[in-house]
C-alpha cells in the first residue's frame, strides 16, 4: 500500500505536460554531461569527480593530489573550458 501512495505522490508533484518535460530535460542534460565528464582526460575528469559527485574542497583535493588549491582551480577552469568547447562542438571528444 505505501507503494501506492508513493507512487501518487510522485504523479501529484509531476502532473502536467510542463512539468514532466522540465524533468526529461534535465535528465537528458546530466545523460550528455556525464557522457562529455567521461570523454575529459583522466587529471581534469578526476578534480571535476572530487568535486561535484564526491562533495570534496578544493582543499581537500589538494592535499590528497599534492597540490596547492591555486593548481587545482587552474586545472578546474581547464576542465570547464574543456567542456565548454566540447559540449557547444558536439562533444566529440579532446
Amino acid at each position: 500500500m505505501a507503494k501506492n501512495s508513493s507512487s501518487k505522490n510522485k504523479q501529484e508533484k509531476y502532473k502536467g505536460k510542463d512539468n514532466y518535460k522540465e524533468i526529461s530535460d534535465i535528465e537528458d542534460t546530466k545523460i550528455i554531461l556525464n557522457e562529455v565528464i567521461a570523454q575529459l582526460p583522466e587529471e581534469y575528469r578526476t578534480l571535476i569527480e572530487l568535486y561535484y559527485y564526491n562533495d570534496m574542497t578544493k582543499k581537500e583535493i589538494a592535499e590528497i593530489n599534492h597540490l596547492t588549491q591555486m593548481q587545482v582551480s587552474r586545472k578546474m577552469k581547464k576542465a570547464f573550458n574543456l567542456l565548454y568547447d566540447m559540449i557547444t562542438k558536439g562533444h566529440s571528444g579532446v
